[in-house]
């Protein structure tokens, strides 16, 4: 009876012994040890999808750094592995995030983790992530600690690529109204919120991007009760002045303008269209423009051709 139990007490010693060999706690550090201060890149795909996100938040990639470091982890089997991320169908899933971590552009990968949800997250091993090898993934544990830093890491990327999102439908939307990206960052610029530019009239867009508008309220010209009495006599009232100085032109051309010119420049928001109709296109007009010329010097090239 004595040797049945001492028999038993071996077995299950030995059994508690294969158990704990296979659920190995093991820290960041000793899985994937590297410099924080190294990495200033993150590749961001969302499941499988494309196309990939490139996150250079340093606070945030410190955020996901720290919180990395407070998880504990355990070493996954094939079959574990297999079973978490569903034979592979978790990457078609947009709730999966895959990120890699890198020290800039086009580098090798310094670490690589899955989030399947805010409570899972896969660790990839280092040695094998940079070997031929099957790449060995390690799980966070379920304690408190490890599963309210692996819910900030996700809720962070989630916020994030639900920014993405939203920016892509309003950049979509913007793109209707004729919006480019560039015509975006100065409505921003201007202290519209992306609300009001959806909600800005044609005309006062049309007006806003004109050639020559003040888009601050200022502009390059700024007359003198004299100057703005004597311009008004004929006919150019400030707001003309102002736009007429962006444009390039200076007092005394401003005096000696030609009604015919005059009428060529305003309503400024058809300045474009009537240098299309001399035979420029817009394409022409910028890279002039880009090349230091002003509009006064390609309206006059207009009307004397």
């Amino acid at each position: 009876m004595y040797n049945n139990k001492r028999l038993l007490l071996i077995i299950l010693g030995l059994i508690l012994l294969l158990v704990g060999c296979s659920q190995e706690k093991s820290t960041f550090n000793q899985i994937n040890p590297l410099n924080r201060d190294e990495i200033h890149l993150i590749k961001l795909t969302i499941g499988n999808s494309s196309p990939t996100r490139e996150i250079m938040n340093p606070s945030l990639i410190t955020s996901i750094l720290y919180n990395l470091n407070k998880i504990t982890y355990s070493k996954m089997s094939v079959k574990e592995e297999k079973t978490s991320l569903d034979n592979g169908k978790k990457f078609s899933l947009i709730s999966t995030y895959v990120l890699e971590f890198m020290k800039e552009k086009n580098d090798k990968v310094q670490l690589y983790i899955i989030l399947t949800s805010d409570k899972e997250l896969l660790l990839a091993d280092a040695k094998t992530l940079q070997s031929n090898n099957r790449t060995v993934l390690y799980i966070n544990e379920t304690d408190k600690t490890s599963l309210e830093a692996v819910n900030s890491i996700y809720s962070n990327i989630k916020n994030l690529v639900t920014e993405y999102a939203e920016t892509e439908q309003f950049i979509k939307k913007a793109g209707e109204k004729g919006l480019t990206e560039s015509m975006l960052r100065t409505l921003g610029n201007l202290g519209y919120t992306r609300e009001e530019i959806l909600n800005l009239p044609t005309d006062v867009i049309a007006q806003i991007f004109a050639p020559g508008t003040p888009l601050d309220g200022a502009g390059q010209f700024q007359p003198t009760d004299t100057q703005t009495k004597e311009l008004n006599k004929r006919g150019i009232d400030t707001h003309m002045s102002l736009i007429l100085g962006n444009l390039g032109y200076d007092f005394n051309e401003m005096l000696n303008i030609t009604p015919e010119e005059l009428d060529f420049i305003f309503p400024n928001t058809e300045l474009m269209a009537n240098l299309i109709q001399k035979g420029f296109t817009e394409q022409q007009v910028q890279s002039l423009v880009d090349q230091g010329k002003s509009f006064k010097e390609i309206i006059r090239n207009a009307l004397n051709q």
